[in-house]
């Protein structure tokens, strides 16, 4: 079981990476207004400081709800 868990965080761990370098490098050619996302688009509006700590809780939440649901 701890396997499965394991490969699934892997995977989403790898979109996960592939959608904050995909996000920066969009918003830094095309600027912030092609970001749908509203809680993204917001913190990039602050010239993107803290959406690397917006991904890491994102990531935090993400492996605690794979954990929640492991326990059951």
């Amino acid at each position: 079981m701890i396997q499965l868990i394991l490969i699934v965080f892997g995977v989403f761990l790898l979109f996960w990476l592939g959608d904050l370098y995909l996000t920066i490098k969009t918003t830094k050619r095309l600027g912030n207004k092609v970001e749908i996302n509203p809680i993204i688009k917001f913190i990039l509006r602050g010239r993107g400081r803290f959406i690397y700590l917006f991904k890491v809780i994102e990531l935090g939440i993400f492996l605690y709800l794979i954990w929640f649901l492991a326990s059951f």
